[in-house]
C-alpha cells in the first residue's frame, strides 16, 4: 500500500497543474508565438480547442486549491473553528460568535487576504477584506437569541459559503477544509448533507465532552452520516480538558458503547484499533494556543497532532490522492484523442488544392449552419424530460406528506421531545400567560421544524432514486443525439479536408462527457473530485438540492403551525400531564398536516420552477458546448485556407508545428498518468 505525506502530493499536486496548464496551451488559442512551457520546452501552441482549454485551466486551479476536501461538523459551540485553529496552527478562524459558525466557510490553499463570498445565483464570488467579513458575518446577539428561541436563522440564507485562503502545510497539501455551522441550523445543514458531506474524502465530528451526544448528533450520526461503517468519519471529543482526569475513563467507555457498531472489521466484528484511529478526546483550545506559542510539546498532549496523523494515513493511502485526479485525466485523455484527430485532418486539408478548399468550405458552411436545428433539438428534449421529471417529484413529494401523515403517531415519538418542549407547569403557566405561551409555542416548534428537516431530509436523499429511470433516459437520448452530431461535425471536416471517415470513430470528435466536462458550469458543479461517469447521478443531484433548499425554505420558516391553537385545546383536557401531552401530540398532528397540504398545493408553481431553472442551465450548459464545437471547426476551416494561401514553406511549417503540438499532447497526457500512477489508455489508432 503507497504512503504519502502532505509534501508528497503537494509535489504531485504541483506536477499535475503544471501537465494541465500546459494541455490547456497547447489545445487553445492558435495564432501566438513560441511559448516556454511550464513543464519544459519551447512550442508554438494552439489548436483551437477554446472552451476545453478553459475547461483545463479551471481544473488546474481547482486542484491547485486542494484535491482532498474535509468537513468538519458538530453543534454549536463544541469549539469546530478552534479545533481548525489548532490544525492550522494559529488563529485562522475567529472561534467564538463568528462567521465560522453563520455560515459554510472553506479553507483552500492559497496567499490572498480576500475572502470570497459566493452567493444564490450569482456567477463569480463577492471578495471582502477580512475585516469586512467578521463584521458582516458574525453571529449577532440578535442571532443568539432567534437560535436559542426558533433553532434556526434566514439572515444568511443567500449566502453558499465564504472561500479563505491560507497557506498551512495541511492545505498546500492537497486539502480543503469545510467548517459548516452547527446542526441546528437548518438551512445550512440542508445544504451541508447535500452538498458539502457528499463531496468530502472525509468527516472530522467534533463532539463536546461536558455534554456527549445529544439527541440532535445521535440523529445526524445514525441517518445522515449512515447507519453502518463510518469508515471515513473522525470523532473529535473536544474541551476534555474541562472534564475531571477520574472522569475520562467512564466517558470513553460510554462513546465506545455507542459508536463502536460503527467500526467494525470485515468479519463484522468490533475493530479497536480501526476505532482508535477514528476517536480522538483533543484539547482544541489548548493546541490553538500551544500553535501561538510554538509549544510543541504542549501541542502533542492536546491529541490534535494524533488527529492530524491519522486524517494523512488515511487521505494518502489507497490510492485516495490518484483517484482524485481520475476525472481529470479521462478528460485530458479524450480531449488528446480529438486532438490528433483534428491533426491528422487539418495536415490533410493542407495539402489541398487552395481552390478546392475554398470551394468545400462554401459547403461545410451550409451543413455547420443546419446543425443548429440539431442543438435546438437536445435543448428541447433536456427541457421536455425535464417537464416529466418536474411533475413526478412534485407527486413524489404529495405521496411522501401523505406518508408522514400515516407514520405520526410513530415519528413524533421518536422525532419530537415534547417532555424537552413542555412541561405540566409550563402548560399550566401558559395557560394563565399569553408571554409563557408564546414562549411555549416557540420551544414547540423549534421541535416541529426539527421534525421537518429530518422526514424532508430523508425525502430528499430519496429524489435521485425516485427519478433515475427519467434521468437515465433522457441522458441516453441526449448522448445519441450529441454523438450523431458530432458525427455529421467528423464528417463535415472529412470532407473540407478531402479524406475518408470510414476510419474515424465518434470517439474522437468527443462524446457526450467531453461535450458537458468542456462546459464551465456542469464542470464546476461536479468538482474535481467527481467522476463523471455517471451522468444520471449527477442531474439527479441537481435536483435533489434544488427541491431540497427550496423545501428548507417554504416548510420550515415562518408560522408556528397553529401550535398556540392546539396548545389552547389541549389544556381544556384536564390537568393530567400524559393526557396533556397526549392531546397535544393527536393536536399536532392534525394542524400540522392540514397546513402541509395547503401549502404543498399551493406551492405547486414555485416547486416546478425551481426544477424547471435546473434543466433550463443543463440544457444551456449542453447548447453552449456544442456551440462552441461547432464555432471551433469553422474556425479552424477559416485559419487552413488563409494559411494554405501562403508560401508552400509556410505550409510545411504549419504542418510540423502540428505534428509537434500532437506529439507533445501525446506526452504529456503520458506524463500526466504516471504522475498519478495510472494505467496508460491508448488513444485510437485511427487518430493518427
Amino acid at each position: 500500500m503507497s504512503v504519502l505525506d502532505y509534501r508528497d502530493i503537494r509535489d504531485q499536486t504541483d506536477r499535475v497543474v503544471s501537465l494541465l496548464q500546459d494541455l490547456a496551451t497547447l489545445l487553445g488559442a492558435t495564432g501566438g508565438g513560441t511559448t516556454t512551457l511550464e513543464t519544459g520546452g519551447e512550442i508554438v501552441p494552439g489548436l483551437g480547442f477554446r472552451s476545453e482549454a478553459e475547461a483545463l485551466r479551471q481544473r488546474a486551479s481547482e486542484i491547485r486549491q486542494g484535491v482532498f476536501k474535509i468537513i468538519v461538523l458538530g453543534e454549536f459551540k463544541t469549539g469546530k473553528s478552534t479545533l481548525l485553529n489548532g490544525m492550522l496552527g494559529g488563529k485562522k478562524l475567529p472561534a467564538k460568535a463568528t462567521p465560522a459558525t453563520a455560515i459554510i466557510t472553506v479553507l483552500v490553499h492559497g496567499d490572498s487576504d480576500q475572502v470570497a463570498i459566493h452567493e444564490e445565483g450569482k456567477a463569480e464570488p463577492r471578495r471582502i477584506s477580512w475585516e469586512e467579513f467578521v463584521r458582516d458575518f458574525q453571529l449577532s446577539h440578535a442571532d443568539i437569541e432567534t437560535l436559542d428561541s426558533e433553532g434556526s436563522i434566514d439572515r444568511f440564507r443567500q449566502v453558499e459559503y465564504a472561500q479563505v485562503e491560507v497557506t498551512h502545510e495541511i492545505c498546500a497539501g492537497g486539502v480543503r477544509f469545510i467548517d459548516s455551522p452547527g446542526l441546528g441550523e437548518h438551512l445550512s445543514r440542508t445544504r451541508v448533507a447535500l452538498g458539502f458531506l457528499k463531496q468530502s474524502h472525509a468527516v472530522i465530528f467534533v463532539l463536546n465532552a461536558t455534554r456527549l451526544l445529544g439527541p440532535e448528533e445521535r440523529e445526524f450520526i445514525e441517518h445522515t452520516l449512515g447507519e453502518g461503517a463510518l469508515q471515513n468519519v473522525f470523532f473529535a471529543v473536544n474541551r476534555v480538558n474541562q472534564v475531571n482526569e477520574s472522569d475520562l475513563g467512564a466517558i470513553r467507555g460510554w462513546l465506545q458503547s455507542r459508536l463502536g457498531h460503527h467500526f467494525v472489521s470485515d468479519r463484522g466484528d468490533f475493530d479497536p484499533a480501526l476505532y482508535a484511529s477514528r476517536v480522538h478526546f483533543v484539547n482544541a483550545k489548548g493546541a490553538s494556543d500551544a500553535a501561538s506559542t510554538g509549544d510543541e510539546d504542549l501541542r502533542e498532549a492536546s491529541g490534535v497532532p494524533a488527529l492530524e496523523r491519522e486524517l494523512q494515513s488515511f487521505l494518502a493511502t489507497g490510492g485516495r490522492a490518484a483517484a482524485s485526479f481520475g476525472s481529470t485525466i479521462r478528460l485530458a485523455e479524450q480531449m488528446a484523442e480529438a486532438a490528433v484527430s483534428r491533426i491528422a485532418t487539418e495536415k490533410a486539408a493542407l495539402d489541398q488544392p487552395l481552390q478546392d478548399l475554398q470551394a468545400r468550405f462554401a459547403g461545410t458552411e451550409a451543413r455547420l449552419q443546419s446543425l443548429q436545428a440539431r442543438r435546438v433539438d437536445i435543448e428541447r428534449t433536456i427541457r421536455l424530460f425535464g417537464e416529466t421529471i418536474r411533475q413526478k417529484v412534485y407527486g413524489d413529494l404529495s405521496r411522501f406528506v401523505d406518508r408522514m401523515r400515516a407514520d405520526w403517531a410513530q415519528d413524533s415519538r421518536t422525532l419530537i421531545d415534547l417532555d424537552k418542549a413542555l412541561s405540566l407547569r409550563s402548560v399550566l403557566t401558559a395557560y394563565a400567560q399569553h408571554e409563557a405561551r408564546e414562549q411555549l409555542v416557540a420551544s414547540l416548534s423549534v421541535e416541529v421544524q426539527r421534525y421537518l428537516q429530518i422526514k424532508f431530509g430523508e425525502w430528499a436523499e430519496q429524489i435521485p432514486a425516485a427519478i433515475r429511470e427519467d434521468v437515465e433516459s433522457m441522458m441516453d437520448e441526449v448522448e445519441a443525439q450529441v454523438e450523431e452530431l458530432q458525427l455529421e461535425l467528423n464528417r463535415i471536416a472529412s470532407m473540407f479536408a478531402g479524406t475518408d471517415l470510414s476510419t474515424t470513430s465518434v470517439a474522437a470528435g468527443g462524446s457526450l462527457q467531453q461535450v458537458l466536462l468542456s462546459a464551465g458550469d456542469i464542470g464546476s458543479m461536479t468538482d474535481n473530485i467527481m467522476d463523471m461517469g455517471d451522468m444520471s447521478e449527477v442531474v439527479g443531484r441537481l435536483a435533489q438540492q434544488a427541491i431540497a433548499v427550496l423545501l428548507v425554505g417554504t416548510f420550515l420558516t415562518g408560522g408556528n403551525f397553529l401550535l398556540a391553537i392546539v396548545l389552547v385545546e389541549a389544556i381544556h383536557l384536564g390537568m393530567h400531564e400524559s393526557e396533556v401531552k397526549k392531546r397535544i401530540r393527536e393536536g399536532l398532528g392534525e394542524k400540522l398536516y392540514e397546513n402541509l397540504r395547503e401549502q404543498v398545493t399551493a406551492r405547486r408553481r414555485v416547486i416546478y420552477e425551481t426544477i424547471g431553472e435546473q434543466f433550463d442551465q443543463f440544457a444551456a450548459s449542453v447548447t453552449k458546448a456544442i456551440a462552441a464545437q461547432i464555432d471551433g471547426v469553422r474556425s479552424e476551416h477559416q485559419r487552413i485556407i488563409e494559411r494554405r494561401g501562403q508560401e508552400q514553406s509556410s505550409i510545411d511549417a504549419e504542418k510540423d508545428r502540428l505534428e509537434a503540438v500532437g506529439q507533445k499532447i501525446l506526452e504529456l497526457v503520458d506524463q500526466l498518468r504516471s504522475t498519478v500512477e495510472l494505467q496508460p489508455q491508448p488513444i485510437s489508432p485511427a487518430s493518427t
